[in-house]
């Protein structure tokens, strides 16, 4: 049983619920020798975030990225406090909680693993920001908002109403698909149902905390309504709450001083510069009124979150009917007019490193390069396409589209284009350890990639191609169609990034049977025989390009190179795989040090994939 730690010791006739209802907690229970080795003794490697009295780590447990949240520096308080809270908690908007350790001093709660981060950082990431669309920002404040609701009014009477009491955007986490899930309730204060507010001493954190609150020391829902009104000009303006603008010639000012000084002029030079040209007058009004009215001084015109989810859905609804009649190519590239980087700038990056390329393929050559300080000094692969005639311009207007849109880590980040006179450029994220071809290509002997790294490897690519088939942010089913170890590449950590679009299919969501039908593209030795045979395009088409990968970081046989087994003629990969079992295909390196149930499991699914039976082949999901 945790102990209850809500009175948080201020006397009054208005007192914090003190009798909530307790839940067994040792089925959460994790050892703490499993979280130490999950995070290396809590290297600063894993390291991805941090508070007042918290650090944040990165780590996996049986195969599962999660958020060990390590709590120090007399944080004992907020430990307890948030550990009673959360175990209770079941809703899609509240990060999940996995368990937690009290043991040998340590204090360390665990979350699921949010992979797109938090909403502060990523408006503070220009690249990111830029790359949010109105629409997106709108969804992100309705799952949110929603988090709130429950927890203001839905938990039922036996359990009373959950104040966060610390709402801001680094509160905010965002999964795979920009989903809003709302963590940190090491403040959080439980009230009864019947009461309205609690009186406690002053917390939270400056430049989102209620004025009024601060006062009275009067927490109630309305002081989370401030808050979160707060994190909703945030996301409109682009710019945090304790940061500074300056608007025109006057004095920098933090983002509440600036809302309350050009309200009554209509905000307009607050809007987010990324998003101004694409946002529909009438949805920013309805966004901003139902804003302001967040962090009224008069409490009686705050609004319930009930009332804020319905006006930013009707928000919503507005924009996206004026996307819906501009999504063409010409106009989706003209909202991204602030991704395009001049050709100068492309080349003087390019002389960075001697205009060496670094890989090539049908429509180009790849070339690494540094960017000037306006694009953060970033270091970057920049896709040079070559046109004859009109061959690969519809590739680049095509990946353009499709990758603009993306946001997920096991997706290649992109920085931004040139379509200047006959020069296609596509700049992207450098990927350090290059692609997972090179590895196989040139094996590195003296230090080989382990069997727990190739599954890393796998793991995140089969999450960067389950996010694609899902739909991405605008919940068109897309079909990468050339799946393969030279499209996979890997970062610093070894984490897997997808690239390359130019041949990928974008169709409809969510269909049970959604088929395309076009010629044949991809890479041989990778193509679906079905897809080859009858240009009908599917999920399954990945599936299978995705089982030869498999079985490439099995084997490390490259899928093109003739390999014999004993006495045997040399055979292409799928031939091995077709006609060999497990235990002569899977790399000598590994064998021995990899468990064989593990080495079984992974086979099992690879050989799924590759079912010609396209019904008995997974989803990614």
């Amino acid at each position: 049983m945790v102990t209850n730690l809500f009175n948080h010791g201020t006397a009054s006739t208005t007192t914090v619920r003190t009798n909530y209802q307790y839940k067994e907690l040792g089925e959460f229970l994790f050892p703490l020798e499993k979280i130490i080795l999950a995070t290396e003794n809590f290297s600063s490697k894993h390291e991805i975030g941090d508070g007042n009295v918290t650090k944040v780590y990165k780590g996996k447990i049986f195969e599962r990225s999660v958020a060990f949240k390590r709590y120090y520096n007399k944080g004992e308080q907020q430990f307890f406090n948030e550990l009673e809270i959360v175990s209770s908690f079941k809703h899609k908007n509240i990060i999940p909680f996995i368990g937690y350790c009290y043991e040998g001093g340590e204090m360390i709660m665990i979350y699921e693993y949010a992979v797109n981060g938090s909403l502060d950082r990523h408006l503070q990431d220009p690249d990111r920001r830029r790359r949010m669309t109105w629409a997106e920002r709108l969804k992100i404040c309705i799952g949110a908002a929603t988090a709130f609701s429950y927890l203001h009014s839905e938990l039922g009477d036996e359990c009373g109403k959950v104040i966060h009491g610390n709402i801001k955007s680094g509160k905010v986490l965002l999964d795979d698909n920009l989903e809003a899930t709302i963590s940190g309730f090491g403040m959080s204060i439980v009230v009864p149902k019947d009461q309205r507010q609690a009186i406690i001493r002053s917390f939270g954190t400056p430049f989102y905390v209620d004025p009024i609150f601060q006062e009275s020391d009067m927490l109630q829902t309305e002081s989370d309504m401030y808050s979160f009104g707060m994190v909703l000009f945030e996301i409109v303006s682009g710019m945090l709450a304790y940061h500074k603008r300056r608007i025109g010639d006057e004095r920098p000012q933090n983002l509440r001083n600036l809302v309350r000084r050009y309200y009554d002029d209509g905000l307009e030079n607050l809007i987010d510069p990324s998003i101004r040209d694409s946002i529909d007058d009438r949805s920013f009004r309805v966004f901003k009124e139902i804003a302001y009215k967040c962090i009224s001084f008069n409490l009686k015109e705050r609004p319930s979150m009930n009332r804020v989810i319905r006006r930013i859905n009707e928000a919503l609804k507005i924009q996206n009917q004026r996307d819906a009649s501009t999504l063409t190519i010409p106009s989706l590239l003209s909202q991204k007019q602030d991704l395009r980087i001049p050709l100068e700038e492309i080349e003087k990056a390019i002389k960075e490193f001697g205009k060496r390329p670094i890989g090539s393929g049908t429509f180009g050559t790849v070339y690494k390069g540094k960017l000037s300080e306006r694009w953060n000094n970033r270091i970057a692969a920049i896709k040079c396409l070559k046109l004859n005639g009109d061959e690969g311009k519809p590739e680049f207007d095509n990946e353009l589209k499709l990758i603009s849109n993306f946001q997920h880590e096991n997706i290649i980040d992109f920085i931004g284009y040139c379509d200047k006179d006959n020069d296609r450029i596509l700049v992207f994220e450098y990927a350090v350890n290059g692609s997972l071809e090179r590895h196989l290509e040139e094996p590195d002997k003296d230090r080989p990639i382990t069997w727990a790294e190739r599954l890393k490897i796998c793991i995140g690519a089969a999450r960067g191609l389950k996010y694609l088939h899902l739909g991405g942010e605008d919940k068109k089913k897309v079909i990468h169609r050339d799946v393969k170890s030279g499209n996979i590449l890997l970062d610093e950590k070894f984490e897997a990034k997808i690239c390359d679009f130019g041949l990928s299919k974008s169709g409809p969501d969510y269909q049970p049977y959604s088929k395309l039908f076009t010629r044949a593209a991809g890479t041989p030795y990778y193509i679906d025989p079905s897809y080859r045979e009858g240009g009908i395009l599917r999920t399954e088409s990945d599936v299978y390009s995705f089982g030869v990968v498999m079985f490439e970081l099995l084997t490390w046989i490259p899928a093109w190179d003739k390999r014999s087994i004993g006495d045997s003629d040399p055979q292409l990969l799928i031939n091995l795989v077709r006609r060999y079992s497990l235990d002569k295909l899977v790399d000598p390196l590994i064998k021995d040090k990899s468990d064989s149930d593990s080495l079984r499991t992974f086979a099992d699914i690879a050989y799924k994939c590759i079912d010609l039976n396209l019904e008995k082949r997974p989803t990614m999901y």
